[in-house]
């Protein structure tokens, strides 16, 4: 049963004197994938930004980076979106690599390595650790 989401988000800062904005990165839209699709979606920034562009990131979503000329007093961005769910069933996946059923996980050497950006930023992640590898002759690191 798909479902819609409408989705309004808004910030406003206010400085108590002018500063300079460093370059801003939103990221403000959910991405589109078999689970779900972004139907609409708009962005507002006050004051308009002196130049933008949009980034890929490493893990398929997309950004936003601003960036702002003169010094400014407040920055205000509100976004309005809308999102239709498709999947019905949130839980209706299996896993397709046994060894990813027991703890710790091993997963495939191209997943490990994109999983290692995540993992680094879990509590108590030891970042001189490696990920198990599934291999077709075992586990390894």
């Amino acid at each position: 049963m798909a479902m819609l989401f409408h989705i309004r988000h808004a910030l406003r800062y206010v400085y108590a004197q002018p500063v300079f904005l460093e370059p801003t990165t939103l990221r403000l839209a959910p991405r589109s994938d078999p689970a779900q699709q972004l139907l609409h979606h708009e962005l507002r920034v006050q004051p308009q930004p002196s130049g933008s562009s949009r980034v890929l990131e490493a893990d398929g979503g997309e950004a936003l980076v601003l960036w702002f000329d003169p010094l400014q007093h407040e920055l205000s961005i509100e976004v309005e979106m809308v999102v239709r769910t498709t999947r019905a069933n949130p839980f209706d996946w299996i896993v397709t690599h046994p060894p990813a059923l027991v703890l710790p996980a091993a997963y495939p050497s191209a997943e490990a390595r994109s999983l290692l950006a995540c993992l680094a930023g879990t509590p108590g992640f030891r970042k001189d650790v490696t990920p198990l590898v599934s291999t077709p002759g075992g586990l390894r690191t």
